[in-house]
């Protein structure tokens, strides 16, 4: 049974890539349930003292990702998968700055999706200014970027 996300990536021309900016995640928990593995661009590790962000870089690769065939499948298990751990051992925290990094380095892996699960905080003017310019740009190369809302 398809998803209506993974309905409306295949109207769609072409693969498609979902980048996940998010915590790192456990790749031997996610091994057998997932189709295939994401690319990972940057270090991806888990480990104790970083089990928050670790545990919801699993979940969200797993809910994306889980093949059809998992207890719980997936919302999208055939599309190209990148994965950019942006949080781990020493921080739940990045810069704006960061962020507008990874936001490019998405955009140059091909991604159409952007799953951004994070919040900001304390941002300045001219960090407001960059990630503008990231967002501007996906959305000039069509990419979408989907984000948890804030209460």
């Amino acid at each position: 049974m398809e998803s209506c996300l993974e309905r409306e990536l295949q109207m769609q021309a072409g693969e498609f890539t979902i980048a996940v900016l998010d915590g790192p995640f456990d790749a031997k928990a996610l091994a057998p349930v997932l189709e295939r593995m994401p690319e990972s661009i940057g270090a991806n590790s888990c480990s104790i003292a970083d089990a928050s962000a670790c545990q919801h870089g699993t979940f969200i690769i797993g809910l994306l990702a889980a093949r059809r065939t998992a207890a719980l499948p997936g919302l999208c298990p055939d599309v190209r998968l990148v994965h950019m751990p942006l949080f781990g051992r020493r921080t739940t925290t990045i810069s704006v700055r960061d962020l507008t990094k990874a936001l490019h380095a998405a955009l140059d892996a091909r991604a159409t999706v952007i799953n951004l699960s994070l919040a900001i905080v304390g941002d300045t003017v001219s960090d407001r200014d960059f990630l503008m310019a990231a967002l501007d740009r996906a959305f000039q190369e069509g990419a979408a970027s989907l984000s948890a809302p804030t209460t």
